[in-house]
């Protein structure tokens, strides 16, 4: 349940990440709908259209690194478990004492 959670929490960030470059344009255009000299203008929508891409790009950036950190999780997860049965079969096997008694 947790995990479907978080899962669904990074596609929402991701959406609102994306959204927000579309929503900062629009803004700055409703903003600047009464300004004089249109370059400025063009400069202050382009100027938005940059950082809300800079903020996407951050946020897509962010997610890929959760991404790897769930992957190499799991990895370690898969090589714990192997780690205990490999552990527990040595210790079926009684090689513990073995190898400790003829070290001596």
């Amino acid at each position: 349940m947790i995990n479907q959670l978080e899962d669904l929490f990074i596609k929402m960030w991701r959406a609102a990440s994306i959204l927000s470059v579309f929503f900062a344009v629009y803004y700055a255009f409703i903003f600047t709908r009464g300004m004089e000299g249109s370059d400025f203008r063009w400069l202050i929508i382009v100027g938005a259209f940059v950082s809300a891409g800079i903020f996407a790009g951050a946020t897509a950036w962010a997610v890929r690194l959760l991404d790897q950190a769930v992957l190499a999780n799991e990895l370690a997860e898969k090589q714990l478990k192997m780690s205990m049965r490999i552990n527990q079969q040595l210790l079926k096997m009684d090689a513990g004492k073995s190898t400790t008694a003829s070290g001596l």
